[in-house]
């Protein structure tokens, strides 16, 4: 009888720590940025951004190249093609003045900033 006790007090307890987990998760998603707030201090840093799709650039290699603007600024997105099956929508039907949100890790390139997404949302 003290066997099964034991068991059954183990799986309320990792059913409670999932359950924590679970709504913990929830509290760390990443807050939207303005595009405009995102500075050279920031590179490195993982940040969410929201806006419309302004350019839209497909590679020969299938790497997605576009920018988005949101009403303070724009910002140049890459999605490189060994990321795109992983993400929840189908980045490759992404169309022109379409409202999506990004996340992902804020680098810079050629003197600019750029964010490679790792999630893409449509709004």
């Amino acid at each position: 009888m003290r066997e099964k006790d034991l068991r059954n007090f183990s799986l309320l307890c990792s059913l409670l720590g999932l359950l924590v987990l679970f709504f913990a998760s929830k509290k760390l998603e990443s807050v939207v940025t303005e595009i405009s707030d995102l500075t050279i201090d920031d590179v490195g840093k993982r940040v969410k951004v929201c806006g419309n799709i302004s350019s839209y650039h497909l590679s020969r290699s299938n790497h997605l190249f576009f920018g988005i603007e949101d009403s303070t600024d724009s910002i140049d997105i890459v999605i490189f093609n060994s990321t795109a099956p992983k993400l929840s929508i189908d980045p490759y039907q992404l169309k022109q003045d379409q409202k999506i949100c990004v996340l992902g890790t804020l680098t810079e390139y050629k003197s600019g900033l750029e964010i490679i997404a790792d999630k893409v949302e449509t709004c």
